[in-house]
């Protein structure tokens, strides 16, 4: 058995690059040396900002010797009627490099065919991985890559190393001008020179002596030790930051940390304005003591395995300061001009050519905003208002324009200074809240929620309008994750409120900017039914459940949430299927619907009668449960529909040649199905 290591050497390789790259890599060489029979008995993958690794343990020597059946021409074209060979079998032979006599006939799908039993030797695996590896490191896919130089192939970051040792030889491939050796080299600074690698352990052992740890795993458990003891060093703790954790993993070899302390003065500023640049800018863990309180400290993770700590910390501290002085200095001159003097200033900032400046979407915002609120919130149509005009007022701030992701947040805090009510400051950070699709946990007063409806929407619509309409992944200004905002925000507030209305109120504020035909707002509507759809089947949601309750409506999609819980716990039930299946018996028959009133007197059967009397006996009970929101209650008392169905259908000649008796027939079945379709489409449901 051998064992390999594939390593590619590289430029600094983005932190958040880095997990699926490995993640590619992995399932990539599993799947190709499956294929090829050559599987390892243990494989990881390990990696750190200069190199992409993949180990393997107990490979075999080789491909094991296989045999395969080879079929060709059918067995009336490889005979004549003679029964001798024809050229068509002769050729199938010759091709296959066999005396023809080798062939025989085998019984297929396709009747008799020509078939042969052809052994094939196992190749040596050190010549199999050569085309495996080759095609992985072409086949690697990054968000963002690159060409260097005058070569072809595009990487993440120029390569300047290919490690491929199988127990020592090298398996030989080539990418982007380079070779692939026995050689991997050590960290950048301080163990530069190459060195050879035989297998995975030594391959571990001999990086580690060199200053890097690759295994990103250990890299974080040694960054997580540190940043523990040096926090209790000072009495405090680290602040919670796990994506902070993994990003500093990921942009490290030899992790080192340093503690730094900066001067408490500046803890008079906003907690947000001293994390911001610590965090964003200089990837540096802030301290708390144990109330939760800033610490006047933080911890810098350097990317060294020896070196003067006092002298890291030294530079890390007066870095710190120069950005911590910056935004002192913006801070304080922020707080000199009154958030609504700065609202004329967004007259200058571009939204989007089509759609005009920061001043034209608030006060699109605003009018839409002020809508809404006197439908769901009458008595705050005023702190509404206001709201909205103040709610994109910090883009023109400086903290804001050094400091992009504190957009929202200092308007709040520049608020609350200057004296806006607090519903109304909360709102100018919470109009962005959901942040992103995951973020489900959030208590907002009506004015956030309010404006960011009108905001979300008013993009959504004039992004469409202008031409900008998601295709495959590129959606540059996130409308689909807009329209989840919208849908979370309806659900968590609890609203009445009927999308198309949030839709034209967004259309009418923009017919000054763009136009909006019908067409375009029913496919502005499907994106949200399609947005509706994505989530909650990549919840776990069945599909054919979650397109039956959307074919029934999702304007309101509260009741549209509402039926699809129901549907899909009924679902679950015994009486789930008949109960469908009953449904698809009156809408398959039903090429036309008519909801015309029913007249008994045309009648022929008592089955008819019977279906009649219990579709007026139920469709009361069935709507008092749906108006109020008694879903499962609604199809329960359906499911007693099932025995008068059946029994129409085995007693009645629904399409008789009768048209008044037909016409009624048909009519008994649309109210019949009408009455299914509160709830959802059944004939879509798989049963």
């Amino acid at each position: 058995m051998s064992d390999l290591v594939f390593e590619i050497g590289c430029e600094e390789i983005p932190a958040r690059f880095i997990p699926g790259a490995l993640d590619q890599i992995k399932g990539a060489f599993i799947e190709k040396t499956t294929a090829e029979m050559i599987q390892a008995e243990r494989i990881e993958v390990v990696g750190a900002p200069r190199r992409l690794t993949l180990l393997a343990w107990g490979m075999p020597q080789r491909q094991a010797d296989r045999e395969e059946i080879k079929t060709g021409p059918p067995k009336r074209a490889a005979l004549d009627q003679e029964g001798n060979y024809t050229k068509a079998a002769l050729g199938f032979a010759r091709g296959q490099g066999v005396p023809v006599e080798e062939l025989y006939f085998q019984t297929t799908e396709k009747g008799e065919v020509a078939a042969l039993r052809k052994s094939i030797a196992g190749r040596p695996t050190l010549e199999v991985l050569s085309s495996i590896l080759d095609s992985i490191i072409n086949e690697l896919q990054f968000p963002k890559s690159m060409r260097w130089g005058e070569l072809d192939q595009r990487f993440v970051r120029p390569v300047h190393w290919i490690l491929a040792s199988l127990q020592g030889e090298v398996v030989k491939l080539s990418f982007a001008g380079i070779d692939s050796s026995n050689q991997s080299r050590g960290h950048r600074f301080e163990s530069p020179e190459p060195f050879e690698v035989v297998g995975p352990d030594q391959y571990l052992e001999l990086l580690q002596q060199r200053g890097v740890i690759v295994d990103p795993q250990q890299r974080r458990s040694l960054i997580r030790d540190q940043l523990e003891r040096l926090a209790q060093s000072v009495e405090g703790k680290v602040m919670d930051d796990p994506q902070l954790l993994d990003e500093v993993t990921f942009i490290t070899e030899s992790p080192h940390a340093v503690l730094g302390r900066f001067d408490r003065t500046y803890l008079e500023l906003p907690d947000e304005v001293l994390i911001t640049p610590m965090r964003q800018h200089q990837k540096y863990f802030s301290l708390v003591d144990q109330d939760g309180g800033l610490l006047p400290a933080f911890i810098a993770v350097a990317n060294l395995g020896n070196g003067d700590e006092q002298i890291i910390a030294r530079g890390n501290e007066r870095v710190l300061k120069a950005r911590l002085d910056d935004a002192k200095f913006f801070f304080e001159d922020d707080l000199r001009m009154p958030l609504d003097q700065r609202v004329e200033q967004l007259g200058a900032v571009v939204f989007q050519e089509k759609l005009g400046s920061y001043l034209d979407k608030v006060e699109r915002i605003q009018a839409t905003a002020a809508k809404l609120a006197r439908k769901l919130a009458p008595e705050k149509v005023e702190s509404v208002r206001r709201a909205a005009w103040l709610c994109k007022a910090d883009l023109v701030t400086q903290m804001v324009g050094e400091f992009p992701e504190l957009q929202g947040t200092m308007g709040t805090i520049y608020a609350r200074k200057q004296g806006e009510s607090e519903n109304v400051a909360l709102a100018i950070a919470g109009h962005y809240v959901p942040r992103s699709a995951a973020q489900e946990d959030f208590d907002l007063p009506d004015e956030a929620y309010l404006v960011s409806l009108a905001d979300r929407a008013d993009t959504i619509v004039g992004c469409f309008a202008a031409g900008l309409k998601p295709s495959g992944a590129g959606d540059p200004y996130m409308l689909r994750r807009h329209a989840i905002a919208v849908m979370a925000i309806i659900s968590r507030a609890g609203y009445r409120l009927q999308l198309d209305e949030l839709l034209q109120s967004a259309r009418v504020a923009l017919a000054d900017k763009v136009k909006i035909d019908d067409e375009l707002f029913v496919q502005i509507a499907e994106f949200f039914r399609d947005r509706l759809y994505y989530q909650w089947t990549n919840a776990g949601g069945r599909p054919d459940v979650a397109d039956a309750v959307l074919a029934a409506g999702y304007n309101d999609v509260l009741d549209a949430r509402a039926r699809f819980d129901a549907l899909s716990e009924f679902a679950q039930r015994p009486d789930f299927e008949p109960l469908a299946v009953a449904f698809k018996r009156v809408v398959n028959i039903l090429k036309q619907t008519d909801e015309g009133p029913v007249d008994a007197a045309l009648f022929e059967s008592q089955a008819e009668h019977d279906l009649l009397a219990a579709l007026e006996s139920h469709r009361a009970a069935v709507d008092e449960d749906l108006q109020a929101g008694r879903y499962i209650a609604a199809l329960t008392k359906l499911v007693e529909l099932k025995g008068p169905i059946d029994r129409f259908f085995d007693d009645v000649m629904v399409l008789c040649e009768n048209t008044d008796t037909r016409l009624n027939r048909i009519r008994l079945l649309s109210g019949l199905a009408a009455l299914f379709m509160r709830l959802a489409d059944f004939k879509r449901l798989s049963v």
